[in-house]
């Protein structure tokens, strides 16, 4: 183990608003046309957590996408808690080396948290149909469930 007093932070988010977001960011752009290929990218993040919070419980913290976008000062002060470090207000806006960033979205990059990607859900998306709904539900449901239970995410 290369840091054992490390920490792993991994946010996880509905694959249902994850996919509506992934079809249109430019990584994902090779799986974007196959649902089944694209899926499997949240699915192989979302086992790989499952997996390292089990290996390491403690170690790893699972953060629903959602909630650190929508109450983003309640989610750092818990995860520095955690972690044993000082809250700071910096850490409620993208920064790399003390210096604000873009975010790194797929429909539009700005500066601080973007609060309306939110809002920008699968349900709200005219672009995907019904039957692509209950295709990422099949593929998912399962593994979403248990993610849901074990990270404590409704």
């Amino acid at each position: 183990v290369d840091y054992p007093d490390g920490y792993i932070i991994s946010l996880v988010r509905n694959p249902q608003d994850w996919y509506v977001s992934a079809r249109n960011h430019a990584y994902f752009s090779t799986w974007a046309d196959n649902i089944e290929a694209l899926m499997a990218r949240w699915t192989e993040s979302t086992v790989a957590t499952i997996s390292a919070r089990k290996r390491y419980p403690g170690r790893v913290l699972a953060i629903q996408f959602e909630s650190i976008v929508t109450d983003t000062a309640e989610i750092m002060k818990q995860i520095c808690d955690h972690v044993g470090i000082s809250f700071s207000e910096q850490l409620l806006r993208p920064t790399f080396n003390g210096l604000d960033i873009r975010s790194n979205s797929s429909v539009k990059s700005v500066y601080g948290i973007d609060r309306s990607v939110v809002s920008r859900s699968f349900n709200e998306s005219a672009t995907t149909d019904e039957s692509t709904k209950a295709k990422i539900e099949s593929i998912t449901s399962t593994l979403w469930s248990d993610a849901q239970s074990i990270f404590g995410i409704e």
